[in-house]
């Protein structure tokens, strides 16, 4: 029971979407506010003791989101001419490390609750960490930096 105490609380302290995180990219934007309403899915699917395949196909969202979510996320960095690019880059590459990890402790244990448990702490790191912090800077960065469009080789 202590376990699902522990879920109900990371709940109740879920991220929300708020308009500070806005990056000013249309896809981007919805991409984040996505992520948060599937962490939210997760979570209350492990309070409520759904069958595995649910929470397993919960689980996959995340590492979908991640592929597509990075790709445009550091396309519109280039597109601003970030100057924090690579570090960006960097976190990203962190991030689908420890995925990949968890992905294959899910594949050997199943989803028991410590799998479940360490993957809404990743989450939570990386929200708090990444988007809240890194991506709100990117946002900064890019409103300072608008994107400029050439014309025939003429700005």
């Amino acid at each position: 029971m202590e376990k699902i105490t522990d879920l109900e609380q990371a709940r109740s302290l879920s991220p929300k979407w708020r308009e500070g995180l806005t990056t000013g990219n249309i896809s981007i934007d919805r991409q984040h506010r996505n992520l948060l309403g599937k962490i939210d899915d997760l979570v209350r699917a492990c309070i409520d003791g759904r069958p595995k395949d649910e929470v397993t196909q919960l689980m996959g969202f995340l590492k979908g989101y991640i592929q597509t979510h990075f790709v445009e996320e550091e396309a519109f960095q280039v597109m601003h001419n970030s100057p924090t690019v690579m570090a960006h880059k960097a976190q990203h590459d962190a991030l689908i490390v420890r995925l990949s990890d968890l992905e294959r402790k899910l594949e050997c244990q199943g989803v028991t609750m410590p799998v479940v448990t360490e993957s809404l702490r990743l989450t939570y790191e990386w929200l708090l960490e990444h988007i809240y912090v890194s991506d709100v800077a990117m946002a900064q960065q890019a409103k300072a930096q608008p994107v400029s469009f050439s014309i025939g080789g003429h700005r």
